[in-house]
């Protein structure tokens, strides 16, 4: 039987070159769905979280966002992949804590992914007339809402 050394916590892509089989979007979801079980299944029967627990959660949330952006200016992407996964773990914990179920929060980015589309179609130009429109719906912002 083959031994594998573990990818290197400096280069994620070292499992890749290693041979490692990287997750597809299938297999991301997959991983989500089992961290969420994880995340869902209370320590102890009756125990909520508490608030000092919430606010270090959120502390923690905090830090490891200001990481990975600080490795995404220094273009550092192991440490970017490092640290992005410790936001969305923490920020998944803290969903758990306040009972957000992750798929209000994906329907939430799917409304607003499509007014979006909604507004840049009904910005765009209508071709082919050969005269200038003018367009009521005249949209100044490329902002999401």
């Amino acid at each position: 039987m083959p031994q594998f050394a573990p990818p290197s916590q400096t280069d994620p892509d070292d499992a890749a070159r290693a041979g490692e089989r990287m997750p597809s979007a299938d297999g991301a979801a997959d991983v989500l769905e089992r961290l969420w079980a994880g995340l869902t299944v209370p320590a102890e029967p009756g125990a909520g979280a508490s608030d000092l627990h919430i606010r270090r959660t959120a502390r923690a949330f905090g830090l490891h966002a200001e990481h990975s952006l600080t490795a995404l200016i220094t273009d550092d992407r192991a440490t970017l992949v490092r640290e992005s996964a410790h936001v969305l773990l923490t920020l998944m914990r803290l969903w758990a804590a306040r009972n957000v179920a992750p798929e209000a929060v994906w329907t939430e980015l799917d409304r607003r992914t499509r007014v979006g589309n909604l507004l840049l179609a009904l910005n765009a130009p209508v071709r082919g007339t050969g005269r200038a429109i003018t367009r009521p719906w005249k949209i100044r912002s490329t902002k999401l809402p």
